[in-house]
């Protein structure tokens, strides 16, 4: 009935109608997988940058207080005659009736005096009395704690003993994030939970925490 040339003509424009049919509808799922992929690399990236400033924040973090701490532990090994050395004048600041430190910690002067109930929150890192809660270059703001505590040796010392009979003293460094919008040096709060409960405080996930003992010399 129909010619060869006829049905020929009809195979190829179903033929055609098919294959753009199937080439829109390619199309379509190409962009779909495209976003999907795209979404998730984003999403990767961003986790992953975070990841990294939050690295590179904890580093800088763990420098601060290592800094505090070395500046620390050698006013406190120069030595002297009880009551006026300087190992005794690292007064145990964790005790109720504490008193300020004289003379100051070169280089920790704002973290001694610190009667309770401060926190013992500080904003001068390298104690030139000026506030500088970060590091050159990093625009993220820190502030520190700096604890000591007399530790009883023998039956000697350590608790609420006069500080001229401790023989050693536990020394610890905490960094934290700084409140911006504060004008006292404080933690901010938004990222370290505060625990309550007595002074001094120990805040939720400080970056950086370093302990040491340091012996009477």
């Amino acid at each position: 009935m129909f010619s060869d040339n006829f049905l020929e003509g009809i195979i190829a424009v179903e033929t055609i109608r098919n294959n753009r049919g199937l080439s829109l509808i390619e199309v379509a799922v190409s962009m779909v997988i495209l976003v999907l992929l795209m979404t998730g690399i984003a999403a990767m990236l961003t986790v992953s940058i975070r990841a990294d400033t939050g690295s590179q924040e904890r580093h800088i973090a763990d420098k601060l207080a290592q800094q505090v701490l070395e500046r620390t532990i050698d006013f406190g090994k120069q030595g002297g005659t009880p009551p006026n050395d300087v190992f005794s004048q690292l007064i145990d600041n964790t005790r109720p009736g504490a008193i300020p430190a004289q003379p100051a910690i070169p280089g920790v002067r704002p973290a001694i005096p610190a009667i309770p109930p401060s926190d013992h929150i500080s904003d001068d890192f390298d104690g030139d009395g000026v506030t500088d809660r970060g590091m050159a270059g990093s625009k993220t703001i820190y502030v520190y704690q700096l604890l000591i505590n007399n530790v009883a040796v023998g039956g000697v010392g350590g608790g609420d003993n006069d500080d001229t009979t401790t023989l050693l003293k536990e020394i610890t460094v905490r960094v934290y994030y700084a409140d911006q919008n504060s004008a006292q040096p404080q933690v901010d709060q938004q990222r370290h939970r505060n625990p309550g409960g007595q002074r001094p405080r120990r805040y939720d996930s400080p970056l950086a925490e370093i302990t040491t003992y340091l012996a009477r010399p």
